[in-house]
């Protein structure tokens, strides 16, 4: 974002080469990468493992970001732009939003066993106050998961073409 802002380039750009590469980022190297040994040493199977919690996750750590940073940082001219503390404040926020956002994605992805402390906590066995928890917590199938977030990045796309532009810097 600070790069592509930089080079005034048209905010979908940011906003493709933000999502992008966090994707990559994320999954190849601070899931899959780093949590390898959690998935038995294999990092394939750790790219198998940690594709749909990140691709869920990332879609709403975007939607909250994109909707506020976008239409803030155009509100501030010239003063939104990365050599400014106000850009980094705005995108921080934003970063803050994006976190609320994503949680209840997160909280299911614990939840139905598919994400846990991204990989890192063993799960707990035969533990009385976990399984009602699991059993509440599953009424949505994988598929209706990515969904959701899918519709949660639209929304987030929306709200900031909406009240900012996404074809200008």
């Amino acid at each position: 974002m600070a790069i592509l802002s930089s080079l005034g380039a048209p905010e979908w750009l940011n906003l493709l080469a933000e999502y992008g590469l966090g994707v990559v980022f994320g999954w190849t190297i601070f899931q899959s990468l780093f949590m390898r040994d959690m998935a038995g040493g294999s990092y394939t199977r750790s790219l198998r493992m940690t594709l749909l919690p990140e691709f869920v996750s990332m879609n709403g750590v975007m939607a909250g970001m994109v909707a506020l940073s976008v239409p803030w940082r155009q509100s501030l001219g010239a003063l939104g732009t990365p050599g400014h503390p106000e850009f980094w404040f705005v995108m921080s926020i934003s970063l803050t939003l994006g976190f609320a956002v994503t949680f209840p994605l997160n909280w299911w992805l614990v939840s139905a066993g598919l994400k846990h402390g991204m990989i890192t906590v063993p799960a707990v066995k035969n533990d009385a106050t976990e399984a009602p928890m699991r059993a509440k917590a599953r009424p949505m199938t994988k598929a209706g998961m990515v969904v959701v977030s899918l519709a949660m990045l639209a929304a987030g796309v929306t709200i900031a073409g909406t009240l900012g532009s996404l074809t200008t810097r």
